[in-house]
């Protein structure tokens, strides 16, 4: 009797730890212990292919034989075969849940707000200008040299005149009027407001 209750116990013993085996089995595969140390996507990392190149890249997701990459450099979309890695990174891919990234929409800047932008900035770059040719032509030595005050009265209203084809096309692209403030010069005159 002695035998089988020792029987009993060994095989007592051999059930309980078959029973932890396979549960310890069971909890390796992709909801065990193992995912927690899988990122979630997009996560950056440095893979190495088979060459021993290195590649710094976010990882996107991956399909059953590729993983899907935007490198650091150039914001822009790859596909890498995972049997393309090193040993390492292909049992790191091989990990990694199949999940297609979501579809790449490249950040293209409005091109309608950029045309806006552009044509404020060359207005007030004119208005500018326009400040600095007046006070050159209010300068008490241009009165001794009117052909002189001439030309900047010139280059004045060349000034007025692209600053009014701005505004046009301002008012076309946002609705808004833009008011420009023009000067009619006479030679050895102080120069006249008016406002269009």
């Amino acid at each position: 009797m002695t035998l089988t209750a020792g029987c009993m116990k060994t095989a007592k013993t051999i059930g309980i730890l078959a029973a932890i085996w396979v549960a310890a089995c069971s909890k390796s595969g992709s909801s065990g212990s193992n995912a927690k140390n899988v990122p979630s996507y997009p996560f950056e990392r440095t893979i190495t292919n088979s060459e021993g190149k290195e590649i710094e890249a976010t990882i996107l997701g991956r399909s059953s034989t590729e993983l899907v990459l935007e490198l650091k450099s150039g914001k822009k979309r790859y596909r890498y075969e995972i049997d393309k890695l090193s040993l390492k990174d292909k049992l790191f891919a091989n990990k990694l849940p199949v999940k297609e990234p979501p579809p790449h929409e490249p950040k293209t800047p409005n091109l309608e707000q950029v045309r806006i932008e552009n044509v404020r900035k060359a207005l007030t770059r004119l208005e500018e200008k326009q400040t600095e040719l007046l006070k050159e032509h209010q300068d008490p030595s241009m009165r001794n040299n009117p052909t002189r005050q001439r030309a900047v009265a010139a280059k004045i209203q060349k000034v007025e005149w692209e600053m009014n084809e701005l505004a046009v096309e301002l008012e076309q692209l946002t609705g808004e009027r833009v008011k420009i403030k023009t000067y009619r010069l006479r030679s050895g005159s102080r120069p006249r407001t008016k406002l269009r």
